[in-house]
């Protein structure tokens, strides 16, 4: 029987199916800070927020960086700037009583695979997310927002049900840990009041799709004919393995049965 084995890889192309996710902040709604992590002031084109220069984080060890990468998502150039490091944290104090949204902005810039840099979000130790992956969450170079809302009691902040941080407090505290790579983000926004859900997660203006150019379809239209030839191949040869001798195979043998007969 002959045996053949086959194994043919097929790379046809990649598509980004994943698309931004970003929060919409409402108008007239309060903003007590917009920094722009890593970056200098910004006014956003969308809502008209200005974002001031990066402040309000701990000397932590983390650096900035900007890069040359397009983002997709509104407020592009926002996502291009970062603060990045092993440990990142920034605080903001709280004064009145009532609910507070926190809005966090992230963008992979870096690397164009999953599991590359996954790192730990928590609220004054509380952790609120405990491994985040930005690209397996949305993809390479995509703009992607998480929002935090939480109640200020005057003393205490209460998060979830399950999440509540114990006074006396009067600053929230966001803090970034790498678990693998770096911790990174791109913006933060502290509003006063909790963000309607229906505006939380906004669709993107435009989602770019990466179609195959024509030498890889053609690629990959050649390497599937020539799987399907061997594997034809493959079954023939498996076929006349079983069917039994061949008319040609059955004669030889009644020649060679005669002459010994004789």
């Amino acid at each position: 029987m002959n045996t053949l084995v086959v194994v043919v890889v097929l790379t046809l192309f990649v598509v980004t199916s994943s698309a931004p996710i970003q929060v919409d902040i409402p108008n007239g709604q309060t903003v007590l800070y917009a920094i722009n992590a890593g970056g200098n002031e910004y006014e956003s084109d969308r809502d008209g927020i200005t974002y001031e220069t990066d402040s309000h984080f701990a000397d932590t060890g983390s650096s900035k960086r900007l890069t040359s990468k397009e983002v997709i998502g509104n407020d592009a150039a926002l996502y291009q700037t970062e603060r990045f490091g092993s440990k990142i944290s920034y605080s903001f104090p709280l004064e009145k009583k009532g609910y507070y949204t926190l809005v966090l902005k992230f963008a992979e810039t870096v690397y164009s695979n999953p599991k590359a840099e996954i790192f730990q979000v928590s609220l004054n130790g509380k952790v609120v997310s405990s491994r985040l992956d930005i690209f397996r969450l949305v993809g390479a170079s995509q703009a992607f927002d998480m929002s935090l809302t939480f109640f200020f009691t005057g003393d205490a902040i209460k998060i979830s049900p399950q999440i509540q941080i114990q006074g006396p407090v009067d600053t929230i505290t966001v803090e970034l840990a790498a678990i693998k790579g770096s911790a990174k983000i791109s913006a933060l926004l502290l509003v006063k009041g909790a963000i309607p859900k229906g505006v939380t997660q906004s669709k993107p203006e435009k989602a770019q799709v990466k179609q195959p150019g024509v030498l890889e379809l053609y690629g990959a239209y050649v390497g599937l004919l020539v799987l399907v030839v061997l594997l034809l191949t493959f079954v023939w040869n498996w076929y006349k393995s079983k069917s039994g001798p061949t008319k040609r195979q059955k004669l030889a043998h009644t020649v060679k049965r005669n002459v010994k007969n004789h």
